[in-house]
């Protein structure tokens, strides 16, 4: 189970390395919000895009950059 926890948070590191790369290209940059311990009790992985919605998951980020232009929401997230 730990050794799951420890695949999963590498992979997760290695998909917002590449969203970071990917922010960067399109003049944004993706910035980690919150606990990086998962087990803390404050623990959330979420992430602001600058300029841009903050307070998205890893997914949400990655559904914004990959959006075209036109159809993003520069607005926060409710």
């Amino acid at each position: 189970m730990v050794s799951d926890t420890l695949s999963r948070m590498e992979t997760d590191k290695v998909r917002e390395n590449r969203l970071r790369r990917m922010a960067a290209r399109q003049g944004f940059r993706l910035t980690a919000n919150g606990r990086r311990d998962p087990l803390a009790r404050d623990y959330a992985n979420r992430y602001s895009i600058e300029p841009g919605p903050s307070g998205l998951t890893l997914d949400e980020a990655e559904a914004w950059l990959n959006a075209p232009p036109a159809g993003r929401s520069d607005g926060e997230r409710q």
